[in-house]
């Protein structure tokens, strides 16, 4: 999904580096919006959780259906993930896939077309 949304935005990262936005600038763009989704989840997961403690009551072992600990884990674990799933596609874009000349002349090529 995180992948997907870059690729949407090839063009604004390519117009964004060609007026100057440094890598650096780029990847914390990506990465932002990826980790804010990621946060956004897990908080909807932990209330969906806490909300379906007595239908999962049945299904555990050994651990409680409010054990702080293993909430702590899974949410740390799944940002950590969504985390690594934005810099993977981030740093792709970043490595001039994605130059700013790219991204200018892709859209210029399109408006010529719609043009003729």
């Amino acid at each position: 999904m995180i992948s997907y949304g870059v690729a949407q935005r090839f063009r604004e990262i390519g117009i964004r580096m060609a007026l100057g936005a440094r890598k650096n600038d780029v990847m914390w763009l990506v990465m932002r919006q990826g980790g804010r989704l990621a946060l956004i989840g897990v908080g909807i997961g932990i209330a969906g959780a806490f909300a379906g403690t007595r239908l999962m009551s049945s299904f555990l072992f050994a651990v409680t259906t409010t054990d702080p600990v293993t909430y702590a884990a899974v949410s740390i674990v799944l940002v950590v993930v969504a985390l690594v799933a934005c810099y993977l596609p981030a740093r792709s874009r970043d490595q001039g896939r994605s130059h700013g000349s790219t991204a200018l002349r892709v859209r210029q090529e399109n408006t010529y077309e719609s043009v003729a």
